[in-house]
């Protein structure tokens, strides 16, 4: 029997000098999972007056990717069957979380106020996801953020941006469309791979999709030669500069293949 090759994933998140400052959480969330199936999934609450639950928005986006999106990973329909597939199931039980929640934790009145529209804007929030299995690599994200490969010899992003939201906002799991929102991509990889996700704190420091690419070759390189586990036990500063830069809350997730 065929043996597949190995992922292992993991990952890092620091709280904005902004929020620090502020006495607000980190409004990012992460989950990984490694072994057969390796997964890393990353989700960034909006943090704005109107959402002010988007902390548990993330933390609920990332747990209900966990669950999910490992049993897509081998599928071998089309991307846009599967598109339709996971949007549906994810946007279902991302809502279903967060009723869950408003159900035992009802909004404030002094929430409910902020809140434009229905009470599950108050949880708004963005997800990336990366699901790795043998030599295929599933990345599905609904909002602002990166996905990217860095392979033998390639460097290049996974999900195109977002040119709609060029200026300002982002698509959410808050939205009424929210289905209609989540992009789905997959790519067969030869050899040693890093698949590098990211709240949009960790991209806005990065002037240009070149300067990104540097970035990510520099850290490819340096799990290649110091493995997984040595990287990230030092990530948390350099996200810790990230955050200095830009003032958000960072996080980065990774699914590499040695």
């Amino acid at each position: 029997m065929l043996e597949l090759a190995a992922w292992s994933a993991g990952g890092r998140s620091v709280r904005g000098f902004r929020h620090e400052r502020a006495g607000e959480p980190n409004q990012d969330a992460i989950a990984t999972a490694g072994g057969p199936v390796a997964l890393a999934a990353v989700a960034d609450g909006h943090g704005s007056a109107r959402c002010t639950r988007s902390d548990v928005g993330a933390r609920i986006a990332v747990q209900v990717a966990r669950a999910l999106l490992p049993a897509f990973a081998g599928d071998a329909r089309s991307v846009a069957d599967v598109r339709t597939a996971i949007a549906g199931e994810l946007v279902a039980a991302w809502r279903s979380g967060v009723a869950a929640h408003l159900a035992a934790h009802p909004l404030a009145a002094a929430e409910a106020r902020h809140v434009d529209g229905p009470d599950v804007r108050a949880y708004g929030a963005t997800l990336v996801a990366a699901v790795a299995l043998g030599d295929t690599v599933l990345v599905v994200q609904i909002g602002d953020g990166d996905a990217w490969l860095a392979g033998a010899g390639i460097t290049r992003r996974l999900v195109p941006r977002d040119l709609r939201f060029a200026l300002n906002g982002t698509a959410s799991l808050c939205m009424g469309d929210a289905a209609d929102e989540v992009r789905v991509a997959r790519v067969t990889v030869d050899g040693p791979a890093l698949v590098l996700i990211a709240t949009d704190g960790y991209g806005r420091t990065l002037a240009t999709d070149a300067d990104f690419e540097a970035s990510l070759r520099s850290l490819y390189d340096r799990v290649r030669a110091l493995g997984l586990e040595a990287v990230l036990d030092v990530l948390p500063v350099d996200l810790a500069g990230a955050s200095a830069r830009g003032g958000d809350d960072v996080t980065v997730g990774m699914v590499y293949r040695a």
